[in-house]
Formats: structure tokens, sequence, C-alpha cells
């Protein structure tokens, strides 16, 4: 079997190195400069075009930034070589226009295509290293799932479970980078692990909240794709979200962020998702309009963070 993989930036790279021992050809497409050449091998074959890139696959593997999807989705609606192929999307994101997930947008412009979400507490740094690593396929089709379980499951390296609510699983894996940030910017505060555990818990509580509301069942939440990934996510070294909170902290603009960082946190612009999702639902998530208001209404964060210690 062949595979493609469609956006290749770091967790794309991850994915390409993962799965090498499960196929024999592996397509690749970069979106925009992603491709940083960490892979080497006769395996791997650039494409520079989506429709050249899935030709030949057999699997089809989405992990463009979440404002990639529009583009791809589209391009493959508009590709002759599309069908007969499974499809797996590992983007993360709320497009805050619409609060769409990116299954949403993608099955919105292909609803024909077999497709399924991946996601899970999964750091492409620790993916390179060959650490195990836990996730969930998620599918309203349950044949898709398990067939996708067989095909990339990587024993002793991935372990992968099923689920039936891909936009569920998509809400809570989103939401998770919120948590991230916030968790970085009480760190910078030095404000200590007895008050972290305690933000966090709130924090948890609102993301739990709009999740549940939203279609996700408590089974996603406290699952490896739920509440696995928001720990790692807001105590892993490797985390992009917590890098950005610690920054935030330290009185850094979002476009410094990006300087730092290299790219903008899928978190900084799932805030205003989960803020307006927060809003349209009419949850009481005080933690989360806070940090909206850091990022996009310019409150001081030490006027954030001195607001959640008094609350």
């Amino acid at each position: 079997m062949n595979l493609c993989i469609l956006g290749y930036g770091a967790f794309g790279t991850s994915l390409a190195h993962l799965w090498s021992r499960k196929f024999e050809k592996i397509f690749i497409w970069k979106f925009s400069k992603e491709y940083n050449g960490d892979l080497e091998s006769d395996k791997y074959i650039i494409r520079s075009d989506i429709d050249s890139a899935i030709k030949e696959a057999n699997v089809v593997v989405v992990s463009t930034v979440s404002v990639g999807i529009d583009y791809v989705a589209n391009e493959i609606k508009k590709s002759e070589n599309n069908s007969g192929k499974y499809y797996l999307l590992t983007s993360k994101g709320i497009n805050p226009k619409t609060l769409q997930t990116m299954s949403q947008i993608f099955g919105f412009a292909n609803p024909y295509l077999d497709t399924a979400v991946f996601s899970g507490p999964t750091f492409a740094k620790e993916i390179m290293k060959d650490l195990p690593i836990w996730a969930v396929i998620a599918s309203k089709n349950k044949d898709l799932s398990n067939k996708l379980v067989d095909i990339l499951m990587v024993p002793g390296k991935l372990s992968l479970k099923t689920s039936e609510n891909p936009v569920g699983i998509e809400i809570v894996a989103a939401l998770k980078n919120v948590a991230a940030i916030i968790a970085g910017i009480v760190d910078s505060f030095e404000l200590g692990d007895s008050a972290k555990g305690a933000i966090l818990a709130n924090v948890f509580y609102e993301i739990f909240q709009i999740a549940l509301s939203s279609g996700a069942s408590y089974s996603d939440i406290f699952g490896v794709a739920g509440i696995g990934d928001m720990i790692s996510s807001c105590c892993g070294r490797y985390s992009r979200n917590y890098r950005a909170g610690l920054l935030l902290g330290q009185g850094k603009s979002v476009e410094d962020i990006v300087i730092s960082i290299g790219e903008v946190s899928e978190g900084i612009k799932t805030t205003e998702s989960a803020y307006l999702l927060s809003n349209k639902l009419s949850l009481n998530s005080y933690i989360i309009s806070g940090l909206y208001n850091v990022i996009y209404d310019g409150l001081d964060v030490r006027k954030f963070v001195h607001n959640i210690v008094s609350r």
C-alpha cells in the first residue's frame, strides 16, 4: 500500500517516519515552505500538487495547519484521483467564522469520501524518537475506523482506539490548546503547582462544558484524545501552545510569539473560537473570556492573572 501526506511540517514529517514501516511508498505534498528535509529515503516522493500526490495513495493523511484545510479540501474535490481512498485528518482547530471543525469543513466539500479523524497526545519530536504513543481514530463509519486501525497500528510504537464521534473528538482536541496557553501563562508568573492545578481544573471545567454542549461525550473528554491530550499539552516540554502561553505571560505580543516559535500556535486562533462558542451556548467561561481579552482586546496579562487568582 502507498501513503500520502498532505502538509509536511513537523507533524507530517513524524507521521511519515512512523508509518514508513507500513507502506511501500509515501507521497508528500508540502504546504508553503513546510518541508524541513528531515527524511531521506527513496521511499519518500515529493509532489508539487495535491492531485498527483494522492493519485497512487491508498491512505491520504491531511496534516496541514487548520487555516489550510479549506484549500486542501477544495483541491481534493477537484481531483479526478480522489475516490477509492481513506482520508485521515490530523489538523486540529475550529473555524472562528463558521465554528466548524476540520472534518465538517472537509466533509462539506467532499461528502462522499471515506474520512476519519486522528487525535491524541502525539508530539512530533517523541514520534521521531520512536517513543510509544496513543491516539484515537474517529469516524461515524465504524468499519472505516477499524480498517484504519488495522492499517496504521504499529505495535510498541502506536496504539490506536476507535470512536464513532469525530466532531466530539475534534472539539476537545482543539480546545485543549487553549488550556495549554493558560498553563504556560500560569507558569510564567511562578504561581506554584498548587495554583496551577486549581486554575487548570477550572479551565478544564469550562472546556468540558463547551465540549459537551457541542456534541462531545464523556468518553471523548476522559479518553486519550481528551484529558490525555490536555495533560500532555499543559505539561509537555514540546507543546507549542504551552510555550506561547509562557511568552504571553512575559508580555510578548502575538507577533513576537510568531517570531519566537516560528508560527502562530493553533491555540491562539482556537481561543477566539472557544470564546465565540461559549457565548453562543450561553456558558460562563470567565477564564477563556479573559484569555480572549488578552489576545484580541489588549487586556494586560497581569490583570488577567490577577482576576483569576482573586476570584
